[in-house]
């Protein structure tokens, strides 16, 4: 099980991603509020949808997306492999009343622990715990790779779950940016985007 319910406003204008068997994708980002703050959520649209809806979506739209979180390994233009995740649409809804406007990040994960740090990562002020999450897709042997951290304040029983435990995971989408420093002291750093599932709630299975 791997799926996501997004429901906010298209923060980017549309732009063409790629073509895969003759369908045209197209990719862009949704901006989903929340009670601390504003997550956005990368999206790969199909173009198909637009002609189904009779509308092409637009920055400032409020929409419902679902689909599944997608990772893949690319090279980039810097000659360097990128984790690129994003949520691949499987439905799209366009809310144009008040009452359907209500912001939506919930996802839902079945898989299995591949990495587990073992030890809280100490922030200031926040300790957290990493689990990375492999989901299998439901056509071939090709799995995705989710970080699941989960923060110590919610006081979750993890006290089964390691590397190799089976796991049902319950959480929302979460952005965030952080500068990747060449040297300890150096005034030359490079923009980074990370993109995991914060964790509600995670339950060992079998």
């Amino acid at each position: 099980m791997n799926n996501a319910v997004i429901a906010g406003r298209i923060a980017e204008a549309l732009t063409y991603d790629h073509e895969a068997y003759k369908q045209q994708f197209y990719r862009t980002k949704v901006c989903v509020e929340n009670k601390i703050g504003k997550d956005y959520v990368p999206v790969l649209l199909n173009k198909k949808f637009f002609e189904e809806c009779g509308r092409r979506p637009k920055r400032g739209d409020f929409v419902k997306i679902t689909g599944p979180i997608r990772t893949i390994n690319e090279l980039g233009d810097d000659g360097k492999t990128h984790l690129r995740v994003r949520i691949i649409a499987n439905g799209l809804t366009f809310c144009e009343s008040e009452e359907e406007q209500v912001f939506q990040n919930e996802v839902k994960l079945k898989g299995k622990v591949c990495s587990d740090k073992g030890e809280w990562r100490v922030r200031p002020g926040r300790e957290k715990r990493d689990f990375v999450v492999a989901t299998y897709r439901d056509y071939g042997r090709k799995r995705d790779y989710i970080n699941c951290p989960v923060w110590k304040r919610r006081k979750l029983d993890i006290s089964k779950i390691r590397k190799g435990t089976s796991v049902r995971v319950e959480g929302r989408f979460h952005s965030r940016n952080y500068f990747k420093y060449e040297a300890p002291d150096s005034p030359k750093g490079e923009l980074k985007e990370v993109y995991e599932v914060t964790v509600e709630e995670i339950v060992a299975l079998g």
